[in-house]
């Protein structure tokens, strides 16, 4: 019934590409969408200053709370079970389209446990984060598996770049680095440039691509 999305990132343009495939947003009024591409689609909630046409800001949709609607959370609270639905997952299509895969809290949350315990997480682990956060690497192993053994996560920018990752490992004392085998690739060069004393990271995660035993 709702997106919630950020108005643009690097090259592209959210706004723009909903608008394509759902004309009536600029001339929806209050917010609610009438689409016949999209029947389901009521919201789009943009996190930008400006007000766009058919949408919602994200500071608006924030404004909206009450304590009405917050004891009503509460009280759905109260029925969520561990196999209760949390989160969906939409697979990478390499077979076939993408197929959503509706996750559990049970195995949200356990999985998160197991792999903070096999990547010997702790209160006093320090992440850099280099994944994004939408997918299973960055929510379930990274970020769940830290909320679980009560780590620090650190996110060295809004989009991944190795020379502001390397700054934030030596800043901020990481001790795990999360990232894809390109991504280490790419550290791998800046370091080379930059000769940071890396002193604290001791352990290194990746994963989402093939990863040669050169590079691990």
């Amino acid at each position: 019934k709702a997106i919630i999305m950020p108005e643009s990132f690097k090259t592209q343009n959210y706004y723009e590409i909903i608008k394509g495939i759902c004309p009536e947003l600029p001339d929806s009024v209050d917010g609610c969408i009438k689409s016949a591409n999209l029947p389901h689609l009521k919201y789009v909630v943009v996190d930008t200053p400006q007000k766009l046409k058919g949408t919602v800001t994200l500071n608006e949709l924030l404004d909206l709370s009450n304590s009405a609607d917050r004891d009503e959370i509460a009280k759905l609270q109260r029925h969520v079970v561990p196999d209760s639905s949390c989160n969906i997952q939409f697979t990478s299509g390499t077979t076939g389209q993408p197929k959503a895969a509706v996750i559990s809290h049970y195995n949200f949350v356990n999985n998160g446990i197991h792999i903070g315990n096999r990547n010997q997480l702790d209160n006093n682990s320090r992440i850099c984060v280099q994944v994004p956060l939408f997918h299973a690497y960055g929510v379930v192993i990274t970020i769940m598996a830290a909320m679980s053994h009560g780590s620090a996560l650190i996110l060295p920018a809004a989009s991944f770049n190795p020379a502001d990752s390397l700054h934030a490992i030596v800043n901020e004392k990481c001790t795990h680095i999360h990232g894809t085998p390109s991504m280490y690739v790419d550290l791998i060069k800046k370091q080379r440039e930059l000769k940071l004393p890396i002193e604290t990271a001791k352990i290194a995660v990746t994963g989402g691509a093939p990863c040669s035993p050169q590079l691990f």
